[in-house]
Formats: structure tokens, C-alpha cells, sequence
């Protein structure tokens, strides 16, 4: 082979090589810029998460927390606090969820009811209207509201809210059932002489 038909040759596979090289630069830069957009995102997903936690974890505390505690107390409710920290800010919006609430599915049903004080007004979500029996509630005749719900539930807590400017008090005596078939009912609190 002639000395020009052999640098021919070189050329080329100077140029194969120089391709393959440049070919394998282009793919190790893209897969550098994807592993560093990807980390970008990892780190924005994670930071967004714990801003999210901090902002739940601090709404809890708000809500655990009396007011003369420095929280806000369980009623607390809210359109929307925002927080700054330095990875971003979160803001948060509390809302009264309440499941015996007719909007939420619950209905009510009471042994008697004085004039418009019926059932459901224990229900409404308004804290001015209630229900009422008919007869004073006695150990011989008592009275009772029944709220069915449409899942199960565990509750820990029952409010008996008085009416403003009225005379009457929070029932002294009481029972709560619960039950999970509406027949067959389990006493899990009796109180005698309630004095709140």
C-alpha cells in the first residue's frame, strides 16, 4: 500500500474515533444534565414535602393547644395563615370538619321534640339552634336523640352547647350508646350529676 493510500486510512479511522469520542461526550454531558435536573426535582419534591409537614404539624399544635397556652384552641379555624421559613413558605387553612353534620352524610331522630326544636337541629352545623324534648327528661321517662352516621367512626368527643340567654342547662344525667348495627347498643359513658 502506497504511503498516500495509508494515510488515507488513518484519516479515516482518525475521524471514526474522533466521532465515537465526540458521541460519547454528548451522551455523558446529557446524561450529567438529566442527573442534575433530576436532583433539582428531588430536592424541590422534598423540600415541598417537609414545608407541607411543618405546615400540618404546626396547624396540630395550633389546634392541641389552649390559647392561654400560646396555641389557638380546638375551635380554631382559618382561611389561611402563611409561614415564610428559608426553603419556601407554607400556608395553612383549617376548617371545621364535624361528622355528625347533615352535610356529611349524618341524620338525626329523637324520641319527642318541643315545637320546632326538632332532631336535626342538633346537626345543622349552627350553634344557635338545637333540639329539645318535649317533657323534662326524668330516670322514669327519659329522652333520647339517636345520630346515625353513615360509616363507622370512633368518637371522642360530644359537645352539649346551651343556647344563649337561655335558662337551661347541659343534661345533669346522661348515657351515651353506640351501636353498629342500630339494634343492638353498648353503653360507653353514664354520667350521673354532671355539674358542667
Amino acid at each position: 500500500m502506497s504511503a498516500k493510500g495509508q494515510s488515507g486510512t488513518i484519516s479515516i479511522f482518525t475521524f471514526v474515533v474522533m466521532l465515537t469520542l465526540i458521541a460519547i461526550t454528548v451522551a455523558f454531558l446529557y446524561m450529567i444534565s438529566i442527573r442534575i435536573k433530576s436532583s433539582g426535582l428531588e430536592l424541590a419534591s422534598a423540600q415541598a414535602f417537609w414545608l407541607a409537614e411543618a405546615g400540618i404539624q404546626k396547624a396540630i399544635w395550633n389546634l392541641k393547644t389552649p390559647v392561654a397556652g400560646g396555641g389557638q384552641g380546638e375551635n380554631w379555624t382559618t382561611n389561611g395563615v402563611t409561614t415564610n421559613l428559608e426553603a419556601g413558605s407554607y400556608t395553612m387553612v383549617v376548617e371545621r370538619w364535624d361528622f355528625a353534620l347533615a352535610t356529611n352524610g349524618a341524620s338525626a331522630t329523637a324520641s319527642s321534640k318541643q315545637g320546632s326544636y326538632v332532631a336535626a337541629n342538633a346537626i345543622d352545623g349552627d350553634d344557635s339552634t338545637y333540639w329539645e324534648s318535649q317533657n323534662k327528661p326524668t330516670g322514669g321517662n327519659p329522652e333520647e336523640i339517636i345520630i346515625h352516621f353513615p360509616y363507622t367512626l370512633t368518637i371522642n368527643k360530644v359537645r352539649f352547647l346551651v343556647p344563649v340567654g337561655s335558662s337551661q342547662q347541659a343534661p345533669k344525667d346522661y348515657t351515651w350508646e353506640v351501636s353498629s348495627d342500630g339494634i343492638n347498643y353498648t353503653t360507653v359513658k353514664d354520667v350521673k350529676n354532671n355539674s358542667r
